[in-house]
């Protein structure tokens, strides 16, 4: 969030280059990394999600000609500062990110796998000695300490975010069910498709409210199948075979 007022020596806007340039520098300084890449959404348009759903981030507008200059400035920034740069139009960020750290188990790579981002979707790809680094906030926790922020595992904020919606994403929630029950729920049924199974036994539960869960859960299984698709990250992409 820099003043446009920072220029290149051509007279362009060169705020966007200037502040990652910055962010680059600090974080290669502060972290402890030996390995790290770095991962960039190529379209609005043309993710495998919005095959799922049109709608899927309708509600953000498609960046400015300038600002798509610098971005792709920023991938030639990363490169040449020695980092990998990934980006594809089929698949998002989060999801290169969480087949990342997913190829970087498998292959003993070594190392904690930690995810430098500021969204809250990208906790479900965390294991509990994974680190998650809110790098503008100098926030940094593990995995293990996903309940206190989201109220549920990490394996479950998938779920937590299909029943109840995500405005940033333009994805529907269930209707009357926040996040505290939608919490609630995952806790008692383990996860969206443990709850799917056992729906009936929610129409008699102690829970509070339990029926009339039961009635919008049972009016919106459509609604909340495509939201569970659009929120589960990738993670079984082969983004690198040399880690």
């Amino acid at each position: 969030s820099l003043p446009d007022s920072i220029k290149d020596s051509s007279g362009g806007s060169a705020n966007v280059i200037y502040g990652f340039a910055d962010f680059l520098m600090r974080f290669r300084k502060a972290s402890d990394a030996n390995r790290a890449a770095l991962c960039f959404d190529e379209s609005l348009t043309t993710s495998f999600r919005n095959e799922i759903d049109l709608n899927y981030k309708a509600n953000r507008p498609e960046a400015p000609e300038d600002l798509k200059r610098q971005i792709h400035a920023c991938k030639d920034l990363g490169k040449l500062m020695g980092f990998p740069v990934y980006a594809s139009p089929r698949y998002e960020a989060d999801d290169l990110i969480g087949s990342l750290a997913h190829q970087n188990r498998m292959t003993g790579g070594g190392g904690t796998v930690c995810v430098v981002s500021t969204d809250k979707d990208l906790l479900q790809v965390l294991k509990p000695t994974d680190e998650f680094w809110n790098f503008s906030k100098d926030e940094r926790f593990p995995g293990r300490n996903v309940p206190e922020k989201m109220g549920v595992q990490a394996h479950q904020v998938a779920d937590l975010l299909a029943i109840t919606g995500d405005a940033v994403d333009n994805i529907p929630g269930l209707p009357g069910i926040g996040k505290t029950t939608a919490a609630a729920l995952l806790k008692e049924f383990k996860s969206l498709d443990g709850l799917l199974r056992n729906l009936e036994k929610l129409k008699t539960h102690s829970m509070r409210g339990a029926a009339r869960f039961y009635e919008i859960i049972s009016q919106n299984r459509e609604v909340l199948d495509r939201s569970r698709r659009l929120t589960l990250i990738e993670s079984g992409l082969t983004v690198e075979k040399d880690l």
